[in-house]
């Protein structure tokens, strides 16, 4: 994630030369009300936001990604796609883009058993001295770890998360805690779920979140990362990290491709139960 911050402050004078930026909102088609944490993105790319709370954003698109791919998606609603000088046109003719809700379709029926026993999977470390974390303003930044679902294990469910903050600048933070499947070693499709928000004052020690009420339930490996949905200013948040444990996966923004580290992970367990 240092890593991450680094080129995004080196490639920043070269990303937003010469781009135009927008401004515009996202509503729900049926009701008007704005949606709030909606990603959008030039797939592939470095480019992208999330909507505010009330549905607004601010996007700059360079030039020279008029015919890139532009994405817009939200859990529960219908993902839009338009290649990105038509999208310039769309929102230079009305600012507001409407999503709708999303077919409502049975879900695959998993049978998971009452869970008698558990198991904390992911990286427990919470170390001060190894580090890495977010800074700056790029909504959509996401983090987070792979983690190993060993088949004695399987199906489980999610019951907890815990995420070691090291050091935390801002006087409060917010994120969107995602889950992912994988394919070809990186995270795949986003696990069907609610919006999962954290929010918190704190400046050292374990985040702990109660999952047992979004009834996620895990088959196979998957990936767990934090996405920063809220500018909060330039300040420093930083997690523990640790050698050998679960590998790290990134991306920039909404809907860029992901990347990864091998050798280290970030402080961030899952407990499951099965």
């Amino acid at each position: 994630m240092q890593k991450l911050l680094l080129l995004s402050y080196m490639l920043s004078p070269f990303l937003f030369f010469a781009q135009n930026s927008m401004k515009g909102e996202i509503l729900d088609a049926k009701t008007k009300r704005g949606l709030p944490y909606v990603n959008i993105g030039v797939v592939g790319k470095n480019v992208g936001t999330v909507s505010a709370p009330n549905g607004s954003f601010q996007l700059r698109l360079p030039a020279n990604l008029d015919n890139e791919e532009l994405k817009i998606s939200m859990v529960g609603y219908k993902s839009q796609t338009h290649r990105v000088d038509e999208f310039k046109k769309k929102m230079a003719a009305g600012s507001v883009v409407l999503l709708a809700p999303a077919n409502l379709t049975l879900p695959e029926v998993v049978v998971v058993p009452k869970y008698t026993k558990t198991k904390v999977l992911g990286n427990r470390t919470t170390s001060r001295k190894m580090t890495d974390g977010f800074a700056g303003d790029l909504l959509g930044r996401e983090g987070g770890a792979m983690i190993k679902l060993k088949k004695r294990f399987r199906p489980a469910q999610v019951l907890n998360c815990r995420i070691s903050i090291a050091r935390n600048d801002y006087d409060s933070i917010k994120f969107r805690l995602n889950f992912y499947s994988i394919k070809d070693d990186l995270p795949f499709e986003k696990l069907p779920q609610k919006d999962i928000i954290i929010s918190s004052t704190i400046k050292q020690g374990i985040i702990e979140v109660d999952l047992e009420p979004y009834n996620i339930i895990l088959k196979d490996d998957f990936v767990v990362t934090l996405e920063w949905i809220e500018d909060f200013g330039n300040e420093r948040l930083l997690f523990s990290m640790g050698l050998l444990g679960s590998k790290t996966v990134f991306r920039y923004t909404s809907h860029a491709n992901w990347e990864k580290y091998n050798f280290v992970g970030p402080g961030i367990t899952v407990t499951i139960g099965y």
